[in-house]
């Protein structure tokens, strides 16, 4: 009969897992459209052309385009809800990539692109909650794919009013380039408590005495940035 006991209280423990908070929505652009993201050309009404979804084998991604019209910067952007545990490290996962009808381009030349953490006063803020932005200005010189991650500051945590801002900017090389997104999203890990999933297991059986007496400890994990 305790055994029984321990095994549903096992399971019901196995089965719980904490909701994790959607701080973008359709960041993966799985609906293959631009639900949940916003679009703006020269900080007015988006130019349609300079938009676009493109499909593949491996789902859809936006894209941005410069130099399709006469704009200057067009922006890819989305409200952020940083509701979280206080304790919780915030991660942004990035993947995608930049391309140039030509490369090889003179420095200053370039058409360039900016992501940042934007909160309404035009201005772009970087991991660390200080002025700038996630990656520089990078000039787009051919090909280049981004995939990573990065870890934002705390300061973040249960914030209100910021957007993630993508922009894309024209410059004098009168030559199209573009962005292609395939993801962005934030997730929240806790390094105070953090059991990885084969451990889960033997440390509830300790903790109903199921198994030995000894200790079971895990390494916390760092989160990368």
């Amino acid at each position: 009969m305790k055994l029984t006991k321990a095994t549903l209280i096992l399971a019901t423990a196995l089965a719980w897992q904490p909701a994790q908070a959607a701080f973008l929505t359709n960041g993966n652009f799985e609906t293959c459209d631009l639900s949940g993201w916003q679009t703006d050309t020269d900080g007015g009404p988006a130019n349609s052309d300079d938009f676009a979804i493109a499909e593949s084998d491996n789902g859809c991604s936006a894209v941005i385009y410069a130099d399709r019209s006469d704009a200057f910067v067009n922006t890819l952007y989305q409200p952020i809800d940083f509701t979280t545990d206080e304790n919780a490290q915030l991660v942004l996962q990035y993947d995608f990539s930049v391309a140039s009808a030509v490369d090889d381009q003179p420095p200053l030349t370039a058409d360039y692109f900016t992501i940042g953490f934007g909160d309404g006063s035009g201005l772009l803020y970087n991991a660390g909650g200080e002025l700038g932005s996630l990656f520089g200005q990078p000039d787009i010189n051919g090909l280049m794919n981004y995939t990573g991650d990065i870890l934002l500051d705390g300061s973040f945590n249960n914030q209100q009013g910021w957007t993630l801002e993508i922009q894309l900017f024209s410059n004098f090389d009168f030559e199209q380039a573009s962005m292609t997104i395939n993801s962005f999203s934030i997730q929240a890990t806790d390094n105070q408590i953090n059991v990885p999933a084969p451990a889960t297991l033997p440390l509830i059986l300790c903790a109903f005495g199921l198994i030995g007496r000894r200790a079971l400890q895990t390494p916390a994990q760092e989160a990368s940035s």
